[in-house]
């Protein structure tokens, strides 16, 4: 009696992390941030990434400085110009179902949108489709999850092909 087996720890681990993260999330600070700012954190969390911070204002226009708050609570830190999370606090906010989260979905489509651009050396926007070097393992992954979430997509599948041309 009195044993506590590795699953209760764990249990207990994951309750223990939960709780912590449920406190940043109630303390007032975050709470100004408004209603979405926790859907915010979701999309953080889905990109393996995180989000590039030159991407803030091109995928969240007037939200962009709810990030520096996100860091200053310890819920986000900056890497190689993205803003991301330990893995405890992504797998805890990650979106159960990336169809559910409205602001992912909306941030799928910006993406799509940025991946059908024309990508041709002799253009002079071309420079603009370099984006891609550092974003490719976020859109691979973004690919990744919706074709297996909405594979009968024509917008899905012409994204695919848009970021095959990107990186060729």
């Amino acid at each position: 009696m009195g044993e506590t087996t590795d699953r209760d720890a764990s249990t207990q681990h994951n309750q223990s992390l939960a709780a912590t993260i449920e406190l940043s999330l109630a303390s007032p600070m975050f709470q100004e941030l408004g209603p979405d700012a926790r859907e915010l954190l979701g999309v953080v969390a889905f990109f393996p990434q995180g989000v590039d911070e030159n991407n803030f204002d091109w995928l969240f226009p007037a939200r962009s400085s709810v990030f520096d708050t996100f860091c200053n609570l310890s819920l986000t830190y900056q890497s190689r110009g993205f803003i991301t999370m330990l893995a405890p606090p992504r797998d805890y906010l990650y979106p159960k179902g990336p169809k559910l989260s409205q602001l992912l979905c909306t941030t799928k489509d910006r993406y799509f949108s940025r991946l059908s651009v024309q990508v041709d050396p002799d253009n002079p926007g071309f420079g603009e489709a370099r984006w891609i070097v550092s974003e490719d393992v976020n859109v691979e992954h973004l690919l990744d999850v919706f074709t297996s979430t909405d594979a009968d997509s024509d917008d899905l599948w012409n994204a695919c092909a848009h970021f095959i041309q990107h990186l060729y």
